[in-house]
């Protein structure tokens, strides 16, 4: 928030009511909008980004080439995805298989894949990392 002007907006994007919920308890500034949906939501149609953030949840995104080709559309020239979870890939499958989740929302590719994806949507990947976090970016 501190690197957005006065005029800019974030929104937050989250299918599940409770997360946008606790979203708005968190952060006060005006300058966020919170919508429950995802990136197919109609409340979005018309609104054209400077960066998407995956911030925790590419794994849980039934069809990853058709969620990253509208992230594409969305996205203005120039603007950037970022592909990012606060621990290793395998470190997340590893819990997913822990707490038994469906394969069909916690699928997490191999990073390869995940490139190859993009690449496909049109995107040019400019940083990929798997040490201590997942990190992936990549530029319209």
């Amino acid at each position: 928030l501190q690197q957005i002007n006065q005029d800019g907006k974030i929104f937050c994007l989250d299918i599940a009511k409770n997360m946008i919920s606790l979203a708005k308890v968190k952060i006060l500034d005006k300058r966020v909008k919170f919508i429950i949906g995802d990136i197919h939501s109609q409340k979005l149609k018309d609104l054209v980004f400077d960066s998407i953030i995956c911030f925790n949840m590419f794994p849980h995104i039934d069809n990853k080439p058709i969620f990253l080709k509208r992230a594409y559309i969305r996205l203005k020239k120039g603007g950037q995805i970022t592909i990012c979870h606060d621990q290793t890939r395998e470190k997340i499958i590893s819990i997913h298989q822990q707490h038994a989740v469906s394969k069909n929302i916690s699928e997490f590719p191999e990073t390869q894949e995940i490139l190859k994806i993009m690449i496909q949507s049109g995107f040019k990947p400019t940083c990929c990392q798997d040490k201590s976090f997942f990190f992936i970016q990549a530029i319209k």
